[in-house]
């Protein structure tokens, strides 16, 4: 990320990274604030959220990262970037707008450097619905598996959001770009190499081929794929 836009805006943007560890034992909890959230740095929709409504009980939760680090995440699918990844768990600062909500998701995808998807996702810890945009905000009528989202309010600082996708995805074939927009202010989520692992059913089923013509591929390390299972 500091090669893409600088130490000084990485930061900006980062969500607060309260402890990570590789050994679960180890996580300080009488140290840790009222609010956060656990995750693993090598997984996908694993993660424990710790407030109010759902305190901390370490000894399930040590449990549950044992399990998470003793999973080598993409196997089954072959998804082989996942390969080198280092198995961590990360515990960050659990994001909530001023309302005390769960922020909804921006998922932006990257074709090229570009933009060609927005995928929205709200109340995805309750109940998750979804909505997708264009590069300029215009709704597209898609659905995959969640219920539809109401029309969602233009973000002022859409453009930036855009921005911020488009510098963090420079020279990538395809990537996607998760952020957060907590009243105004953007945080960075998380890279997505393999949305869904590529199995997600869209209606109309027309979107898979719009998407493949946004995404000329980058077959330089076609060979490098082996299997590591």
């Amino acid at each position: 990320m500091v090669d893409k836009i600088g130490r000084q805006r990485g930061e900006k943007i980062l969500v607060p990274l309260l402890f990570v560890t590789e050994r679960p034992e180890e996580i300080p909890f009488s140290d840790l604030p009222e609010e956060y959230i656990i995750k693993p740095n090598h997984g996908s929709g694993w993660s424990i959220i710790v407030d109010k409504d759902n305190p901390a009980r370490p000894g399930e939760i040590i449990s549950k990262c044992r399990k998470w680090l003793r999973r080598a995440y993409g196997r089954s699918r072959m998804e082989w970037a996942y390969s080198e990844v280092k198995p961590l768990v990360l515990i960050e600062m659990l994001l909530k707008d001023s309302r005390g909500k769960i922020p909804t998701d921006w998922k932006f995808r990257v074709f090229n450097g570009s933009v060609g998807m927005v995928y929205i996702c709200r109340d995805r810890f309750d109940s998750p619905s979804e909505a997708f945009y264009d590069r300029h905000f215009n709704r597209l009528a898609l659905r995959v598996h969640q219920k539809e989202a109401p029309e969602a309010e233009r973000p002022e600082n859409f453009e930036e959001m855009v921005g911020i996708a488009e510098e963090l995805a420079s020279g990538i074939d395809f990537i996607r770009v998760d952020l957060y927009n907590v009243d105004g202010r953007i945080f960075f989520g998380e890279f997505t190499l393999y949305p869904a692992s590529g199995l997600y059913r869209y209606e109309p089923v027309s979107c898979d081929i719009t998407q493949g013509d946004k995404w000329g591929l980058d077959k330089t390390n076609a060979r490098r794929f082996k299997p590591w299972f």
